[in-house]
């Protein structure tokens, strides 16, 4: 697995983040300073702009990146193989790729089922968020999910609270959670096993 692929697989098992979102970072898009990842709208799937809370393994991994990976413009620079495919200028690391990659990995080391994908760390995520007494509203603006706003009149027009300070409390239990099954001694196997009991 290329470093790219595994870079980007590693930070969107620490964001909580979108396989497509985490390919297509923009260089600019991260404030190491403030620990936080900004998706502009324009990036998000329900195009409203993301603060993400970055913990520190998390801004480790951008910060690898960045010294590693990154190009001009994005976090994973795609390197095409040939100029017909290079076209104006750089490109992302195409989510695919990364899918695929994940995939090779999931087969080579037997462990999980034949369908899991990338997607699956979301879904990790939000059961860990929720196991741990997160609130759902926390949980849903993590992973930029806005339906529990369109519930109500109240939660449409009146309450605009974004949870930041509980989105970053959050995101650092996550990732420090992460962090020890990282340095642990347990087997591949048995990571997998207890990531999927969370």
């Amino acid at each position: 697995i290329d470093r790219r692929c595994k870079l980007a697989l590693k930070l969107a098992l620490a964001t909580g983040q979108r396989m497509g979102e985490v390919c297509g970072a923009g260089v600019r898009e991260f404030d190491p300073l403030r620990a936080t990842w900004t998706i502009p709208g324009a990036r998000a799937k329900n195009a409203q702009v993301h603060d993400v809370p970055l913990g520190p393994y998390a801004l480790s991994l951008v910060q690898e990146a960045l010294a590693t990976t990154a190009g001009e413009t994005f976090l994973f620079a795609s390197r095409p193989r040939n100029r017909a495919e290079r076209g104006d200028g750089e490109q992302p690391l195409l989510p695919g790729s990364a899918t695929k990659a994940f995939a090779r990995v999931r087969d080579t080391l037997e462990v999980g089922p034949d369908r899991a994908t990338p997607h699956d760390f979301r879904r990790t995520f939000a059961t860990f968020m929720q196991r741990e007494g997160v609130a759902e509203p926390v949980v849903a603006r993590l992973l930029n999910h806005r339906s529990d706003r369109a519930k109500t009149v109240t939660s449409k027009v009146y309450m605009r609270h974004e949870f930041k300070d509980e989105k970053r409390d959050a995101m650092e239990m996550w990732d420090r959670h992460i962090t020890a099954l990282a340095v642990s001694n347990l087997s591949n196997e048995q990571a997998v096993a207890a990531l999927r009991q969370r």
